[in-house]
Order: C-alpha cells, then sequence, then structure tokens
C-alpha cells in the first residue's frame, strides 16, 4: 500500500509531469553512488575514510553519507523522485527491505529513486546526533537531488522523502520542522531549498513531533503497521459477543409415499 501512497503523492505534488530527459550513461545500469559531502560531512574527521560494515543486508559503521540512485525506465518515468530512508533504530540500515526495495518499487511506477545512507546516532561509540548529523545528511540529499534533477528526468518541484520507522523520524525533522540556522559557508548546495515536496511516513517514529512548522509542512503519507497491544484511548470500543446459534429442528424422517391407488 506505502507505494500507492508515494505514487499519489508524486502525482500531488506537481501538477504536470516534467518531460523526462535521457538517463546518464553513469547511472543507466547498475545502481550508481552519490558521496554527499565530498570533503568530508561536518563533524566526521578521520573516520570518513572507515569503511562501511555490511552484516546481513543491515549496513552501518556509516561516516560517509551517500545516496544510491535508483533510475526509473526514461520510457515511461513521471518526472516525480523519491528519496527513500531506511530505518534501523540509528543504530544501523535495514538497507534492502527499508531501503533498495522500495526504490525498485517505486521504478516499476516511473519514479526515480535515491536511498539514503545516514549516520547513526545510536550505534555504539558513537558521536553524532540525530537532529543535528543524521537531518543534515537527509537535507543535504535533498538539496542535491533537486541541485541535479535534470541530469535524471526529475522535476525539482517533485521531490519528495519517504522514511521507515527511524528514517521516518528524520522525514518529520526535515519536513515539518524548520532547518537549524548555519552560517554562510560557501558551499552553493545550501543555497538550495531542503524542503521535500510531498512526505510519506512509514510506521515512523516519535522524533519531530509535534511539528514546529506545520504551517509550510508539504503534504503528508502515513502508513501503520500492525501491532498486537495499542493505547487504551486509540483502541475501539469492544463489539458485543455474537448471539449463542439456535439449535436446528431435527430433519423429519424420510418415508416413502404410498403408491396412489384406484
Amino acid at each position: 500500500m506505502f507505494v500507492q501512497a508515494v505514487v499519489l503523492a508524486a502525482l500531488l505534488a506537481g501538477a504536470t509531469p516534467a518531460a523526462p530527459a535521457p538517463a546518464p550513461s553513469a547511472v543507466a545500469g547498475a545502481p550508481a553512488t552519490v558521496t554527499l559531502w565530498p570533503h568530508g560531512a561536518p563533524g566526521v574527521g578521520r573516520r570518513s575514510s572507515e569503511p562501511e560494515i555490511v552484516e546481513n543486508t543491515y549496513v552501518r559503521n556509516v561516516h560517509s553519507p551517500s545516496l544510491t540512485v535508483f533510475p526509473a525506465d526514461p520510457r515511461h518515468a513521471n518526472g516525480a523522485a523519491v528519496i527513500v530512508v531506511p530505518g534501523g533504530g540509528h543504530r544501523m540500515l535495514v538497507f534492502v527491505n527499508e531501503g533498495s526495495g522500495p526504490a525498485k518499487a517505486l521504478n516499476r511506477y516511473g519514479v526515480t529513486a535515491f536511498v539514503l545512507k545516514y549516520r547513526l546516532a545510536r550505534e555504539a561509540g558513537s558521536t553524532y546526533a540525530i537532529d543535528r548529523d543524521a537531518a543534515a545528511d537527509l537535507r543535504r540529499a535533498v538539496r542535491w537531488v533537486r541541485a541535479n534533477a535534470a541530469r535524471y528526468g526529475v522535476d525539482p518541484r517533485r521531490i519528495g522523502v519517504m522514511g521507515f520507522s527511524a528514517g521516518g523520524e528524520l522525514v518529520s525533522l526535515v519536513a515539518d520542522n524548520p532547518a537549524p540556522q548555519e552560517p554562510p559557508s560557501g558551499d552553493p548546495l545550501d543555497a538550495i531549498s531542503a524542503r521535500p515536496d510531498f512526505q510519506v511516513l512509514v510506521y515512523p517514529g516519535p522524533l519531530g513531533v509535534p511539528a514546529q512548522a506545520a504551517a509550510g509542512a508539504p503534504p503528508a503519507f502515513i502508513a501503520a503497521g500492525s501491532c498486537w497491544s495499542i493505547p487504551a484511548r486509540w483502541a475501539s470500543p469492544p463489539r458485543p459477543p455474537p448471539a449463542p446459534r439456535r439449535p436446528s429442528s431435527p430433519p423429519a424422517p424420510w418415508t416413502r409415499a404410498a403408491p396412489n391407488r384406484p
């Protein structure tokens, strides 16, 4: 269902799809990876050169935030783009089930997708903060996609973000709350808006709520998973038990009619 919600969001975010441009050869084959901070993310220091650790498709030890690009087929691309933000409790990234898998599903609907690898604030030994560093990675991702939209046949006014669980928290922090005031950096990307045009929250975490900039927030589409217990104030009133069924009467014994006699 979340894919249908994203497609609807992409259609609502812009009235007229942009004509898709031919995909660059760099992204026409296997997914390409783009480093968001070529000279190192703020506050990373020497750890920027440490390799990522992948265990059973889960990614951790991210010190060089990046985007993995999944371009839509130019034959049916609709001009919309979605940055997919995997969850993982800020300790790891569920990169396949909440990253590349949804990205490939979006491709089937003509949506170009970018999967974000962001810094993990709750990983053991981490010095990062969710609202400072991980959210900055997502803002940087939105700016980068918007600045490079023409390369991928994307309308810069139809760029959304979709976050799962902990990734949903980052979406809320970026889409529904004001960006922190930063001193001038001289980086041209910092002059580009980091506010997405629509947002999709898939069982998001609680950070970023309540929103501090709801008036200017983009449209939100929310999907939730099932759970075994919910707060009593959210529960539906109990239904009365069904009435007991009355036992049916036993069928009448079958008898053979006597033949008619003259």
